[in-house]
């Protein structure tokens, strides 16, 4: 085949075609479109030529390698040579037809290293090409594979698992926006691999893709976090995905990563007011908002205060979200949530105070419990850091005594409500009873750190005792809970049963002291029982192996 020759005919095109952008015949002392329009005809002849275009051809193949990478799934996805990736940097680069060598040529920006060392990158648990979705701060996703009847199985698992112990959705209004993908915004979007994120924890079917889809539900939402647009605002579908993060991270990364954006959900609420829902010198309901709506966010805002008394006790680091400024009803029952009918519920404080029996939601109840623990731990500190200037507070008796009274007063409420162990189905209700319980052993270990005397440590022999029951009550509800089934449990009933094993384990010399006191079984059959229940459930919740862990460094043998 002959060399093809030139289109382009010798010699420069004049300043008049260059400027209107048509091809110049090149004629002189005039040519066509110059005689056309009857001006005179300039040629530039000083003007450099155009370089030719190097590296167009290593390039082209540079990007039809990335593309594979970034478009097949892991297990078929090819190694990038690491000289091809380090040689992009010399690539020229031409901005169009008509650059020359006089214009800048912006040097082509590095891959970063985390990139070049992770060349294996993971893109088969993207979601679809929403329209909505488009404007949003995220590239569109690739093919998931994620079928229908996977995401409709996820769902189901939620509102089946999940939502028992993290009651933050009314169900029909989630499925009405989640059957509509061309109409979610791209909070709900969020929201949406975050439920499907979670509801992988509480199943083993989809061990192999879980983490993928877990990396992807946290780049989204970071991704939102970092738009210049969103700066400021917030949307209450936004808190509840990283909510929902945060319970992921717990039971199925490590502890450390789910404190940490434990904290950054805990400042979303705090954006959001939701501590200030239901002020009256504020509107209750905002536009285009129902009753419905409002009940979400006040459940969104307890499951959250109760997540940081949670990590507080487990790991004694001060409260976040601060009781005294709440202005939010507790949450009503499911019933009336999912219904659409919720009926308003007491504040808190008035709850607190109340002397008589108060027919409560399992959550509001465990809210109630978490936050008397709360107290003894504020309290706690605070007599901490006293008792280094050698102020012990003299109220400190008094303070624990009533707090006392209050856990005792939960305990009654909710034998009135579930009478029979055995027929509590609903796992909140669960963990709300065993709560109670092991409220009564925080608030025993508190007191025992500061009886420093011979006079408090006898004072302190009839709370061991209660703490004794308490301990081997909790075994005795763990053991009912396995019939539920461990993907029913909530997240953090590991942190419930490891306090109930730690007083087993470290008082064993108050029963050789004490040995009148009635028990329920040996304490070794029951601190055997907590045991054998957190190695069962770490299988499927690392928080309980975190706390194994715990145990053992505090001398118990595991």
């Amino acid at each position: 085949m002959g060399r093809v020759g030139s289109r382009q005919q010798p010699g420069s095109a004049c300043d008049e075609c260059r400027k209107r952008k048509l091809r110049c015949d090149r004629q002189r002392p005039q040519c066509g479109t110059c005689a056309s329009v009857g001006i005179q005809c300039q040629v530039n002849d000083r003007r450099r030529p155009r370089r030719p275009r190097k590296g167009s051809d290593v390039l082209r193949k540079r990007i039809c390698a990335l593309e594979h990478l970034l478009s097949n799934p892991p297990a078929a996805t090819l190694p990038v040579k690491a000289q091809e990736i380090d040689g992009m940097d010399e690539l020229p680069v031409h901005r169009g037809s008509t650059a020359t060598e006089d214009d800048p040529q912006p040097p082509l920006p590095q891959l970063p290293n985390d990139f070049k060392q992770n060349a294996q990158v993971d893109r088969s648990c993207q979601t679809e090409v929403f329209p909505a979705f488009l404007s949003g701060p995220f590239s569109p996703s690739a093919v998931t594979v994620l079928t229908d009847l996977m995401k409709r199985d996820l769902v189901q698992l939620y509102f089946d698992r999940v939502h028992p112990v993290v009651p933050i959705l009314n169900q029909a209004k989630t499925c009405a926006w989640s059957l509509d993908p061309y109409s979610m915004s791209q909070y709900q979007l969020c929201l949406q691999h975050a439920m499907w994120t979670v509801s992988m924890a509480q199943s083993a079917q989809y061990d192999h893709i879980r983490d993928r889809l877990y990396s992807e539900t946290r780049a989204m939402l970071n991704a939102l976090d970092l738009e210049d647009s969103a700066m400021g605002v917030c949307q209450i579908e936004q808190v509840q995905a990283w909510l929902l993060l945060t319970f992921y991270e717990f039971s199925r990364t490590n502890y450390r990563r789910g404190w940490i954006t434990a904290g950054r959900a805990f400042r979303l609420v705090q954006l959001l007011q939701l501590y200030d829902l239901d002020n009256p010198n504020t509107a209750k309901i905002g536009p285009g908002e129902d009753f419905v709506e409002l009940e979400e966010r006040r459940r969104t805002f307890w499951v959250a205060y109760c997540l940081d008394r949670f990590v507080s006790i487990g790991n004694g680091s001060p409260l976040t979200l601060n009781e005294e400024v709440i202005c939010t009803r507790l949450p009503c029952r499911e019933v009336g949530f999912q219904s659409g009918t919720p009926r308003p519920e007491c504040f808190l404080s008035e709850a607190i105070a109340c002397n008589e029996y108060l027919s409560l939601s399992p959550l509001a109840e465990c809210t109630i419990l978490v936050t008397i623990a709360g107290r003894a731990l504020t309290h706690h500190r605070v007599s901490a850091v006293e008792s280094v200037y050698g102020n012990m507070p003299q109220d400190f008796w008094a303070r624990h005594e009533w707090l006392y009274s209050m856990i005792s007063r939960r305990i009654k409420n909710l034998a009135i409500d579930y009478p029979s162990i055995p027929m509590i189905i609903d796992p909140m209700a669960m963990f709300t009873c065993m709560a109670s319980q092991a409220s009564v052993i925080y608030l025993c270990i508190i007191m025992e750190s500061l009886a420093k005397d011979e006079a408090s440590r006898a004072r302190m022999v009839p709370y061991q005792e209660r703490a004794f029951h308490a301990a081997q009550e909790i075994a005795r509800l763990g053991r009912e809970h396995e019939r539920l089934g461990y993907f029913k449990t909530h997240f953090f009933m590991p942190l419930a049963i490891s306090l109930g094993a730690k007083w087993l384990g470290l008082h064993t010399d108050f029963r050789i002291e004490h040995p009148e006191r009635p028990l329920i079984e040996p304490t070794e059959v029951s601190l055997q029982a907590l045991l054998g229940i957190l190695r069962r459930m770490g299988e499927m919740n690392n928080l309980a192996t975190y706390q194994l862990s715990v145990l053992k460094g505090l001398g118990i043998k595991i």
